[in-house]
């Protein structure tokens, strides 16, 4: 596909299953390292986002917004929602890099102490790119889509993300309409 060909098919409605016939296939195309590494992917990447979100939440259908803000649009119980996407990403950490050591073949242990401290600094990333956007005062209002990249803990430490949420959130929730933070599989709307 070309790439004015993925961009029309991304900026069309359609329900999250369709959406991600379109997703994947062009995902897999790149290794996850140059997925990751090259700012050109970022489209696909918050395409990626809005389709889990989507299939979450039980969209009947979404698309991306290609030239203007916000991000994307979804339609949930027949209300078209403007949503902004943005990602917390733990301070310091360089995914592509990751990946690229990954390909390499180096493996590094997950050592259990620092899961705790990991899910410590994701909810402080979070509450980074929430101030990040309220700095940008935008004039309408939209709804926020957080997706927390690696804040796993393999299950062990989820209460802590779980029970800092509303308080994290809480002042996104006075300029965007609704506020949804992606993480680990779940989808909560704070």
């Amino acid at each position: 596909m070309t790439p004015s060909e993925l961009n029309t098919e991304l900026g069309t409605y359609r329900p999250p299953k369709e959406f991600l016939r379109i997703v994947q296939p062009e995902i897999e195309k790149v290794t996850s390292d140059e997925f990751f590494r090259r700012p050109k992917y970022k489209l696909l990447q918050e395409a990626w986002i809005l389709e889990k979100f989507g299939t979450q939440i039980g969209a009947e259908s979404i698309r991306m917004e290609l030239e203007n803000w916000p991000d994307a649009y979804a339609i949930i119980d027949g209300t078209k929602f403007p949503i902004e996407i943005t990602e917390a990403i733990n301070p310091g950490r360089r995914r592509a890099d990751e990946y690229a050591n990954w390909k390499d073949g180096e493996v590094r242990m997950d050592p259990i102490e620092e899961w705790k401290t990991r899910v410590i600094t994701s909810i402080q990333a979070v509450k980074n790119v929430i101030q990040k956007k309220l700095a940008k005062n935008y004039s309408a209002r939209c709804s926020l889509l957080i997706y927390m990249s690696n804040c796993g803990s393999y299950g062990v430490y989820d209460h802590l993300i779980r029970d800092a949420l509303p308080e994290m959130t809480k002042p996104a929730k006075q300029k965007f309409e609704n506020v949804w933070v992606l993480w680990n599989g779940n989808l909560t709307e704070c």
